[in-house]
């Protein structure tokens, strides 16, 4: 078994960090390197927030959400 960092870190942490990558590329290295226990969770999280943000994409929640937004 893996040893975990000193600082825990779940698999939703690890898919937040992943996600907030800007390249498919950096985020499969990213989540190569993602400790085994964990791997399959954080994949499903990722694919699951991609996967959601393409279907909402030109609907109203996309517009009101990106009208709300602070730059």
């Amino acid at each position: 078994m893996q040893k975990r960092p000193r600082r825990y870190l779940g698999p939703r942490h690890y898919a937040a960090e992943i996600i907030d990558l800007k390249t498919a590329e950096e985020r499969r290295a990213a989540l190569a390197n993602v400790p085994g226990d964990f791997k399959e969770r954080v994949a499903f999280y990722v694919q699951d927030h991609f996967d959601k943000r393409r279907s909402l994409r030109g609907t109203a929640i996309t517009l009101i959400h990106t009208a709300t937004r602070r730059y």
